[in-house]
């Protein structure tokens, strides 16, 4: 047994090295899936938390992976609403399902590498925008949160959807959101 002794002590720290890696891999997605009953922000705080920097991690520029936002409309003598939504620039983006996207101009970071937002040029409801696209727009279920690739197709007419926006302002208005100005989106 004397002789085997070290064979066996570099096994089992191989098994415990290869445990703690593939916990360390997984330990996002466990965190950031999202079962059935989970309230709306508990559900978008482990996405934006967890799952965004998995995803831009393992995307590895193939895919921008958008983060949401929710919007709280006050009051004022009608019931409030609550409601989610994305910016999106217009490139390959995996988005979560939200009530809105908002679309904005992709534009290159100070790095030359990372994407940030642009000009916003207006949102849209996102079950709109996926009727728009068509079959563009393929269904995920990552880890329990139901989420969409947005691609541009190469036909599609930018001003032409553009005319469909709800304006900026009148989003802000309505919904009281307000862009993050040059906001990282990932790596194209």
């Amino acid at each position: 047994m004397s002789e085997f002794w070290p064979f066996l002590l570099a096994a089992a720290l191989a098994f415990v090295a290869a445990v703690v890696w593939a916990g360390l891999r997984l330990w996002p997605v466990w965190r950031g899936r999202a079962p059935a009953g989970l309230t709306l922000e508990a559900r978008v705080e482990r996405w934006n938390r967890h799952l965004v920097p998995f995803l831009r991690r393992m995307m590895k520029g193939r895919s921008l992976v958008a983060t949401v936002e929710i919007f709280r409309t006050p009051a004022n003598g009608a019931p409030p609403q609550t409601g989610t939504v994305a910016v999106w620039c217009l490139v390959r983006t995996v988005v979560p399902d939200v009530d809105f996207l908002a679309l904005a101009r992709p534009v290159a970071g100070p790095d030359g590498h990372t994407i940030v937002t642009g000009e916003v040029l207006g949102a849209i409801r996102a079950d709109r925008m996926r009727e728009i696209l068509g079959p563009a727009v393929p269904r995920q279920d990552l880890f329990g949160h139901i989420a969409h690739v947005y691609a541009w197709p190469p036909d599609a007419n930018v001003e032409a959807i553009v005319t469909q926006l709800m304006p900026l302002d009148a989003f802000q208005a309505q919904y009281h959101w307000s862009p993050s100005p040059t906001a990282p989106l990932g790596v194209p």
